[in-house]
């Protein structure tokens, strides 16, 4: 086996080293991908509502065209939620899929949410501002949660609709202090209390998303009687996913006549959906689907970005990795001093010398004294087979008893055996290697004399 370790040159570490490296970069970009991910919670409601992956966030986005048809009529825009909602909710009833005897009352088969864009003016005891606004329905913050920092969310299902969510620079701006839960603004004269504050979310992601500035949530209804909607924007539903890709053909079934933009969030950083991605690279950002889409939808498509550039990356490293071992055992093989047989050798010595260590250790415990190995062998040039009545020679003693084998140049006396002696067989019919004759009769004789008896000098055999 010495051979087959061979010596390691300078060069081969060098190259281990960089491969080393590069599985630690590997490594590195699987942290980085993994927090990125965790960080996107506007697309982790699925997980949150069902750990066990039962299922999915569906989220449609509208066309400018289909905005622009229902802009004039906020009843219209409702009217779609709703019957979106319904017929949703009668097709996984006629598919049986309910929510279970061991739910609680409380629970739902099927979540919605809906949101519109524009902006609004909020008038305050020291200042009038203008913000940036989404008019918000059903259960949109279980969508997309806020970082909160003080009150609570609102939903479509509460009494009271004039109500609002500031951020901290927004409740700075109207009151000079960022703990103003419970306070008034004014919205047209119109009075809406301030429910919750929260943290808007920063960096160059988040910016370029269109969330740079100052961003305030109010009910679907305020902002379009009271501010400036854009028209419906998004639809959203939380529903039951049995199988793979069931939940996102079911809504696109209901859509099929609407010109809108669908995606499964719920899986949608995936490796195999980070591979589309990456397919639609050069095209993806050409915005052909006429959809302008809010500003967490824009993150979770650059994000998607992100991770797909951080795919590539990994393949590329990890392809590097085997190009270079493929070719440093290509090479080692080349040069190889060792057999195949070298290593099967090995192996067998390592198996037997194990076996044979459990053996003695068992034979220790139960107190048995190891017998030595007995090994026998013999020489080819040693055997011979006899041409008198089969007899083999493999000694130099001779046995007397009839037809035994000899090992000796003793004359074996008794009648039928085979000698390799000079001496004659006085018995009939015995076979002699002498140069004297046999005066028996029917003797086969090796000497010039001739048998005196029946033959005479004719008959007879003479070597």
């Amino acid at each position: 086996m010495r051979g087959f370790r061979g010596n390691i040159s300078l060069k081969k570490i060098i190259w281990t080293i960089v491969c080393l490296i590069c599985l630690i970069t590997v490594g590195i970009l699987q942290v980085i991908s993994g927090r990125i991910k965790k960080g996107l919670t506007h697309e982790q409601v699925a997980s949150t509502w069902d750990s066990d992956g039962g299922y999915a966030q569906i989220s449609v986005y509208l066309s400018e065209s289909e905005k622009l048809s229902m802009l004039s009529d906020l009843e219209t825009q409702e009217y779609l939620v709703l019957e979106l909602y319904y017929n949703l909710l009668s097709d996984l009833e006629e598919a049986s899929i309910t929510v279970g005897e061991e739910a609680s009352e409380s629970a739902r088969l099927l979540v919605y949410g809906y949101s519109s864009q524009g902006s609004i003016t909020m008038e305050s005891d020291r200042t009038t501002v203008t913000f940036n606004a989404y008019g918000v329905g059903g259960d949109f913050f279980l969508f997309h949660p806020l970082k909160l920092k003080y009150g609570s969310y609102f939903s479509g299902d509460d009494v009271m609709q004039d109500v609002v969510i500031i951020d901290e620079e927004a409740a700075w701006q109207l009151f000079g202090s960022s703990d103003v839960v419970g306070k008034y603004i004014y919205i047209q004269d119109i009075p809406h209390k301030i429910v919750g504050v929260y943290e808007r979310d920063s960096g160059y992601m988040n910016d370029a998303a269109g969330n740079g500035e100052s961003t305030v949530y109010v009910s679907k209804e305020s902002l379009y009687l009271y501010g400036t909607d854009n028209g419906l924007q998004t639809i959203e539903f939380l529903l039951p996913n049995p199988v793979s890709g069931y939940a996102l053909n079911l809504v696109t079934d209901a859509l099929s006549s609407r010109d809108v933009s669908i995606v499964e969030n719920s899986n949608r950083y995936d490796l195999e959906n980070l591979v589309a991605v990456l397919k639609e690279f050069g095209t993806r950002s050409m915005g052909l689907s006429g959809v302008i889409f809010p500003y967490w939808e824009n993150i979770a498509r650059g994000y998607e970005d992100i991770l797909a550039g951080i795919l590539f990356m990994q393949v590329l490293i990890l392809s590097f990795v085997l190009i270079v071992e493929v070719i440093i055992l290509w090479r080692a093989w080349l040069r190889r001093k060792w057999r195949t047989r070298d290593i099967i050798t090995g192996i067998g010595d390592f198996v037997y010398e194990g076996s044979a260590n459990r053996r003695k250790k068992k034979n220790e415990k139960l107190g048995i004294e190891e017998n030595p190995f007995v090994l026998l062998t013999f020489d080819e040039d040693e055997y011979e087979e006899s041409e008198e009545q089969g007899a083999l020679f493999y000694d130099e003693e001779a046995d007397v008893e009839e037809n035994d084998t000899v090992y000796d140049e003793e004359v074996n006396e008794e009648e039928d055996d085979t000698v390799y002696d000079g001496e004659v067989n006085e018995e009939e019919n015995d076979t002699v290697y002498d140069e004297e004759a046999d005066g028996e009769e029917d003797d086969t004789v090796y000497d010039r004399e001739v048998n005196e008896e029946t033959y005479d000098g004719q008959n007879d055999i003479v070597c």
